[in-house]
């Protein structure tokens, strides 16, 4: 009788504390910060060497709520592409590859997350670029979190993939320019303190 209501009370426990939300599923909602997140591209030019250029405008939210409920937005302003050359740059925002006139941001929006070990992430989501959209499969980690010398708590998210430009209707130059493209997402967060 004694073992039977002790193993009753012990199973009931060990069920209870698992319905309990941990403090490390808790949900949490961080901002990119622009100051300190980088979105980098790289690409095959004159099947020589990889070139390299990034986007200056990133924005974001990245909410960690347990094992499938986590959500990643990225906002990309195609206008704000660098390369180190004004002229090169001018272009690069002109119909010939970006337009970004007509299609100003470029973007990620997750559909499902899945939290996998040791900080990494696979996410599904509609990556919106030139127009076009499509569904994508990426993986990426977070780090710890940190406090800066200001009192915010900070995360760091870093994600790459590769896509096809054509794909995205970007076939200028198909000799010139190889048509895979990788993309660094190098993201530091800040939580919301709401």
């Amino acid at each position: 009788m004694f073992r039977t209501v002790t193993r009753t009370l012990f199973v009931a426990g060990v069920v209870a504390l698992f319905a309990m939300p941990s403090l490390a599923e808790a949900k949490k909602t961080f901002h990119v910060d622009n100051a300190h997140s980088q979105v980098i591209f790289s690409v095959k030019h004159l099947g020589a060497g990889l070139f390299y250029g990034q986007f200056l405008k990133v924005s974001g939210q990245l909410v960690l709520n347990g094992r499938s409920k986590s959500t990643l937005s990225v906002k990309v302003k195609a206008g704000s592409v660098f390369t180190n050359s004004k002229k090169r740059d001018k272009h690069l925002r002109g119909p010939d590859f970006f337009n970004a006139k007509q299609f100003p941001i470029i973007s990620f929006k997750s559909t499902k997350i899945y939290k996998l070990a040791f900080g990494r992430y696979r996410a599904y989501g509609i990556l919106s670029f030139h127009g076009v959209k499509k569904k994508i499969k990426l993986f990426f980690k977070v780090t710890k979190e940190v406090k800066d010398p200001w009192g915010n708590t900070r995360i760091g998210a870093l994600a790459s993939i590769s896509i096809k430009r054509k794909a995205y209707g970007l076939k200028y130059m198909p000799k010139g320019l190889g048509n895979k493209v990788k993309l660094i997402i190098s993201l530091e967060l800040i939580k919301s303190k709401k």
